[in-house]
């Protein structure tokens, strides 16, 4: 298992630079994708990887268990640069992980099995990185079928390196860093200890809290990537409270940078708020109506 590191204190501030570079093999990218019983979607995420307008050196799919016979399907064994590795049920935090540890490129990018990325999702994500080479992290809006707050998109589609993301995502709803539009340094991600492991749900916040801290992180305001949103898959995990307490402790511990320390707290303030909403919205709809003598138990 990968062991967390803790967030410095000191955030690295390299001189950026936004010059165009032109060396396409700078940035080659291993894919990795976790599966677990998505035999239904992984054929149409698969056909979302090879269709990129610039394609991925590898594609890593991390079978996590599956019993729907999804990781032998003909979309994922017909490819070459498809290879296969095999969990037991250790969770998409896990598989990410695994994928990562594995792939053979100084780049990673990750996409869930019932996701799909736009066809310029790497060209522009690598381009972003060439762009912005002290960057550790790219990431891209996306389109979100399913219910979700409405979200301004940005008139202008030029990247940029976000200098507060906790303000950025607050900003934006809790929109920031998703797992299906993320383009990250392998290095980087490995050292800052990977996805969390042992949790059924929000097993990349503290990464994304992680990333932000030791940056630089880009931003492409351009929607890449499409996101089914279930809630079926939410659960009720603790996850957003642990890492919630976890970067208030940071905070106060001194293991965030000065500059980021209010809006930290600010944005683990309202993620346990949100969850607390959550947590309520869903056990009332999960609720039984009890009846007694014909009539509902009072609440």
């Amino acid at each position: 298992m990968l062991r967390p590191l803790a967030l410095c204190a000191e955030r690295r501030q390299p001189a950026l630079s936004s010059r165009p570079l032109n060396d396409e093999c700078a940035t080659r990218v291993s894919v990795v994708v976790p599966l677990r019983n998505m035999a239904d979607t992984i054929g149409a995420c698969l056909a979302s990887i090879r269709s990129q307008t610039r394609p991925a050196a590898e594609i890593i799919v991390v079978d996590d268990g599956s019993t729907d016979g999804g990781a032998s399907l003909p979309s994922v064994v017909a490819d070459s640069r498809v290879r296969r590795l095999r969990l037991e049920g250790r969770g998409a935090g896990a598989a990410r992980n695994a994928g990562a540890r594995q792939a053979v490129s100084d780049w990673v990018a990750f996409l869930d099995a019932d996701d799909e990325w736009k066809e310029t999702f790497l060209e522009e994500a690598c381009r972003a990185a060439r762009r912005f080479p002290e960057a550790i992290a790219v990431f891209s809006d996306l389109d979100i079928e399913g219910p979700h707050p409405r979200i301004e998109r940005e008139a202008s589609r030029e990247p940029r390196v976000l200098d507060d993301y906790f303000a950025f995502s607050m900003a934006r709803r809790g929109l920031g860093m998703h797992a299906s539009c993320l383009l990250a340094r392998r290095a980087s991600l490995l050292e800052l200890g990977g996805f969390l492991e042992g949790v059924t749900t929000g097993e990349d916040q503290a990464l994304w809290a992680r990333l932000a801290c030791a940056g630089p992180v880009v931003f492409i305001p351009e929607a890449l990537a499409v996101h089914r949103y279930s809630q079926a898959t939410r659960g009720l995990g603790e996850v957003f409270p642990r890492h919630a307490l976890a970067l208030l402790d940071r905070a106060r511990s001194g293991g965030i940078p000065p500059a980021l320390v209010p809006s930290a707290r600010s944005f683990a303030n309202r993620a346990l708020l949100d969850h607390a909403i959550e947590l309520r919205t869903q056990l009332r709809m999960q609720r039984v109506e009890v009846f007694a003598d014909g009539e509902r138990v009072p609440d």
